[in-house]
């Protein structure tokens, strides 16, 4: 099922390509505008004032906006591309929003094993980041809520739960994969043009390669799409599976 979902969001991707594209084009034009011309990053911000609120807020509704008309197209056929549907895109944003911190939240044993390790008792480290890993795994599949919210359906809670059974599995090997993807791709930059990711990503950083920064830049754009693709076509399967909502 992992290979099969995996591929055909592949194949959505570029046999919808022009239709991404236009999705995509208020966040790649943003996304442009912040590295390339302003050099806005929220993570080099030193002083938040006014402006760095502006951008933010653009960046998280724009982003949630092409997530949500990604889902709806692939999903609905929906090509209303330049609808701003405010109040779905506000619950995507809540829903997202919740599933972050329950993320983040899922690290407090880790944190505190670290923590009880600095101290001289190792295992707490072990127990720490195991017991992280599992609540991980738990929850990794309640991302599959997202796609309901995009297409305006209600959770049915109790039965969601109940069916979650087989792809906790394959949005684990998913999550593998974009990582294995994203290292494989960071490598070839680093051997290529000599950046360093993490040190691109530093507030002292100035390029050498501008070449490098394109491809990077356009790598993102790419795996932004991919991985909304991803879910949206692991949501398809689930609901083929236990046939929940009427496409």
């Amino acid at each position: 099922m992992t290979r099969k979902i995996i591929i055909n969001s592949i194949d959505m991707l570029f046999i919808n390509f022009k239709a991404n594209m236009q999705i995509l084009l208020p966040y790649t034009l943003l996304s442009f505008i912040s590295d390339f011309i302003i050099k806005w990053d929220v993570v080099t911000i030193v002083k938040f004032d006014i402006f760095d609120l502006v951008m933010l807020l653009l960046f998280y509704y724009v982003t949630v906006d092409a997530i949500v008309k990604i889902h709806r197209f692939n999903i609905l056929g929906d090509t209303n591309f330049f609808e701003y549907g405010i109040v779905r895109n506000f619950k995507y944003f809540i829903g997202s929003l919740i599933y972050i911190i329950l993320f983040y939240l899922c690290l407090i044993p880790l944190i505190f094993g670290s923590a009880l390790g600095n101290s001289g008792n190792s295992l707490s480290i072990f127990f720490g980041f195991t017991l992280s890993i599992v609540l991980i795994i738990y929850i990794l599949p309640y991302v599959l809520v997202l796609p309901i919210i995009a297409t305006d359906n209600k959770l049915r809670l109790r039965e969601f739960i109940k069916s979650l059974k087989g792809f906790r599995l394959t949005l684990i090997l998913q999550f593998l994969f974009l990582i294995i993807i994203y290292i494989i791709v960071f490598m070839i930059l680093l051997l290529v043009t000599g950046i360093d990711v993490m040190i691109y990503y530093s507030s002292n950083y100035e390029s050498e390669s501008i070449y490098g920064e394109i491809f990077l830049f356009i790598f993102v754009i790419f795996t932004f799409a991919y991985a909304v693709n991803l879910l949206t076509e692991t949501f398809r399967f689930w609901n083929e599976k236990y046939n929940f909502y009427n496409f």
